[in-house]
């Protein structure tokens, strides 16, 4: 049965089971055959939805796998569909009613209203530790008036808020009080549950009656990327991560999980960078695909947008952010009769490489700029004071819509607004586009939304950062969006 979801008025078809199982259907030449997918890991791993980090493919696979929210996101369609929400409806974008299927936890207890929005409230208050917490800032309040339904009130209409909680933060677990563990067999939502965990991987099962392909997942642990890739040749596991001067082998496909968006920030609300002039002569002089190689060995790595690939359909900066004669000329009239600027970049971020690279574009274009390292103290220190010149930064996030990766970056209130930018234009446009009920009418807005932003360059994408995978051919079904790696309910194995 396909389950009919209604959002503000307007009728979208919501995955079945049947449905998952038809997915890929080009690939039905491949003979098919239900076994463990095996992937290769070389870090420790972590399986809290609530403070998973979006920039670990890993770890926020091994959430999806375990934990089920109200929600799912379909990568093919580019929508919210149905998890443990049947449907939903609103009348106004403000007030939404969440109607959960007929699930339970792998311990046969039910899934109830009561438990989705302790989970949810559990992120909510994780305001230092979960990445996730400040997504929920739209929230005025949650509740559970029956058993089966969850009702969230907004602040102001949003009609993303579907796909928001698609966010593999926002999975539901059993007992928001016990912080579950990949080594822990507590109560899990998903369709799969912890069989055997530790340091050197995890083996998870599949729950019973759940609507997938595969019987489990495997993650073995490897000392490095080359030797993972090295298991991978010779058909040991399935996925492999790649290193950074790793290719995929023959017999596999790369794949890229990428969360976050590596960025320039200039301080528009102190000295010469309150000039829109100015900041969109760096837009002008920067060559960002030398950053990008710089940064991470590829120019095909570089960013469009401050929103991972595949969220919105087009880049805000793919037209309006190429490099032109006038760009160095100004900067270096303002290289004249200005010091060197700094630019900040927090200690240990993988941003330091592209740093010096811009640094070295800024300085052969007159504009001398010298790199300056700040631990978060000393960072929050220069923009409580409003001094911050030029900052490289990393977006990050994990839900599959524009919304947060904008409003963070570019309201006037965004808590990842390093720039001091405030657009009366833009915090009307990002309500106006929150407030538009048809899927792609939505989008439309959110695009134009953000080109017209960066335009001003307050920020300017950079370079898109995540873990590369090669997976074996015999692997079907991964479509890799906003920082997961692939959907457990729609792989399969070929022979």
């Amino acid at each position: 049965m396909v389950v009919a979801v209604l959002v503000g008025g307007i009728l979208v078809a919501g995955c079945s089971t049947d449905s998952r199982r038809q997915a890929g259907a080009d690939e039905s030449n491949v003979t098919e055959h239900v076994g463990e997918l095996r992937i290769g890991i070389v870090e420790p791993m972590s399986a809290d939805p609530a403070t998973v980090n979006p920039t670990h493919a890993i770890d926020v696979l091994a959430a999806d796998l375990l934990y089920d929210g109200l929600t799912s996101y379909d990568a093919v369609s580019g929508l919210a569909v149905p998890e443990l929400a049947e449907s939903w409806d609103t009348a106004d974008g403000i007030t939404w009613t969440f109607h959960l299927a007929a699930r339970t936890f792998s311990d046969g207890s039910p899934v109830t209203a009561a438990a989705v929005v302790s989970s949810l409230e559990r992120v909510r208050a994780m305001t230092s530790t979960s990445l996730a917490a400040g997504r929920l800032d739209v929230v005025a309040a949650m509740s559970a008036p029956t058993a089966t339904d969850v009702q969230i009130v907004l602040d102001v209409a949003d009609y993303e808020l579907p796909a928001l909680l698609a966010d593999p933060a926002f999975g539901v677990v059993a007992d928001p009080s016990v912080a579950p563990t990949i080594a822990s067999q507590t109560p899990v939502s998903g369709s799969f549950r912890v069989q055997s965990g530790g340091s050197d991987g995890a083996t998870l099962v599949t729950v019973d009656d759940a609507a997938v392909d595969i019987d489990g997942v495997e993650f073995v642990r490897f000392d490095d990327a080359t030797a993972a890739q090295a298991a991978l040749e010779a058909g040991s596991i399935d996925i492999a991560p790649l290193g950074r001067d790793n290719v995929a082998p023959d017999g596999t496909t790369e794949h890229l999980a990428s969360a976050a968006t590596l960025v320039a920030e200039l301080g528009a609300a102190n000295g010469v960078w309150e000039d829109t002039a100015n900041r969109q002569a760096v837009l002008h002089t920067l060559d960002r695909d030398a950053i990008a190689v710089a940064a991470v060995g590829t120019a095909d790595r570089r960013a469009d947008s401050l929103v991972p690939a595949g969220v919105l359909a087009t880049g805000g900066c793919s037209a309006g952010c190429a490099p032109t004669a006038d760009g160095p000329t100004s900067l270096g009239a303002l290289g004249a009769t200005s010091g060197p600027v700094p630019v900040d970049v927090p200690i240990g971020d993988d941003g330091v490489t592209a740093a010096n690279a811009l640094i070295g574009q800024l300085s052969a274009a007159g504009l001398p700029a010298e790199l300056r390292t700040s631990d978060s103290a000393a960072l929050r220190t220069t923009l409580a004071a409003g001094r911050l010149q030029l900052a490289v930064f990393v977006v990050v996030g994990s839900a599959p819509t524009p919304d947060p990766y904008l409003a963070a970056t570019l309201s006037s209130v965004g808590s990842e607004n390093l720039s001091g930018y405030a657009s009366a234009e833009f915090d009307a446009g990002l309500s106006a586009a929150r407030g538009t009920s048809e899927p792609a009418a939505r989008r439309a807005a959110y695009e134009q939304l953000e080109a017209a932003a960066l335009a001003a360059a307050p920020v300017i994408p950079l370079v898109s950062l995540g873990e590369r995978f090669a997976v074996s051919d015999r692997v079907l079904g991964v479509d890799s969006v906003a920082g997961l790696l692939l959907d457990g309910t729609k792989v399969r194995l070929g022979r």
